[in-house]
């Protein structure tokens, strides 16, 4: 990764678009492959009662990524320039790489060790399934959850574009101001899993997700000044950090007893990831027959209704 940025920035972009693109492609590739690795590790080397603060580090330090590179390296780019930019990225990824070369990964679980090292994929592809057979009213649940933190904020970006802010502006406000509560959401997770349980928080967050997106309204009816944008972005990033280190947290539980930990976390939030994006999509569709306030709102009731299901599925039968 760090090689491919310093290489980039080699490159004149403007003339060789093309061939900057394929390799972003395989920048993102790798990204992803580091992504489930560092999850992998994280299922294996944590156990139960650490995993909500390891998830805590983890979401917020994405979220610090944001203010890096969407805020700060943005605000030197005229003295940075391209090759400059890219390269300050290079080193801040070299310094990763300098820490996993001096970390020592523990041994694996003996039992563990030799079923995976006699897997083929085949077998964990149908260990994958069964997985999901097991769990499908916990798939189920997965599936219907990025409703409320995909649908409702997709709806802010074409709705500060209609009001006329610039791009550089919407791309602060959301990034950069947004991130900086991004972490302490995330950050603050950790405490509230440890002092009130994961289902719980994942219940109460739920519910305070398909209410924050009250705050949304405003802006959706033309009130789209920094104090009314600044609260609906608060409101989202105070919670969607949060809840999900929680649907993590208990996505790692998940694996506890699975030889391919990496590979069944990652179908779980994958799967989150890929759906939200689809709900985004889906969103903005439907706001141009329904218009942006109807959108909330329906997103607002399907949020709801998608507490009480983690409520019924998580809380009721204790």
């Amino acid at each position: 990764m760090a090689a491919i940025l310093v290489y980039i920035g080699m490159i004149d972009v403007l003339h060789h678009f093309n061939f900057v693109l394929i390799l972003l492609i395989i920048y993102t590739f790798a990204t992803s492959i580091q992504d489930i690795a560092i999850d992998g590790l994280t299922c294996k080397i944590f156990v139960e009662d650490e995993r909500h603060i390891a998830n805590s580090m983890q979401y917020g330090s994405n979220l610090f990524g944001n203010v890096i590179g969407g805020g700060v390296i943005l605000m030197f780019y005229p003295w940075l320039q391209w090759r400059g930019a890219l390269w300050l990225l290079a080193i801040l990824t070299f310094i990763t790489l300098i820490q996993v070369v001096f970390f020592k990964e523990p041994e694996t679980d003996s039992q563990f060790s030799i079923s995976y090292s006699r897997q083929k994929l085949k077998n964990i592809v149908d260990d994958a399934i069964l997985f999901i057979k097991n769990n499908r009213y916990w798939f189920f649940l997965l599936i219907i959850s990025p409703v409320g933190f995909s649908a409702g904020f997709s709806l802010l970006n074409p709705i500060l574009v209609d009001a006329g802010w610039s791009l550089g502006r919407i791309g602060f406000t959301t990034q950069v101001f947004g991130s900086i509560v991004g972490i302490i959401s995330a950050i603050s997770a950790g405490f509230l899993i440890k002092r009130f349980g994961r289902k719980k928080v994942l219940v109460s967050l739920t519910f305070a997700q398909a209410t924050s997106l009250f705050l949304f309204i405003p802006v959706t009816l033309g009130y789209t000044d920094l104090f009314y944008v600044c609260l609906a972005i608060v409101s989202y990033n105070a919670i969607n950090p949060a809840l999900l280190v929680t649907l993590a947290t208990l996505a790692m539980d998940k694996t506890e007893n699975t030889p391919n930990k990496a590979t069944i976390f990652t179908l779980q939030m994958s799967l989150v990831v890929f759906i939200g994006f689809c709900y985004s999509a889906l969103s903005l569709v439907i706001a141009q027959h329904i218009g942006y306030t109807a959108d909330i709102v329906l997103t607002m009731c399907l949020t709801f209704i998608i507490a009480v299901l983690f409520w019924k599925a998580l809380l009721h039968k204790q």
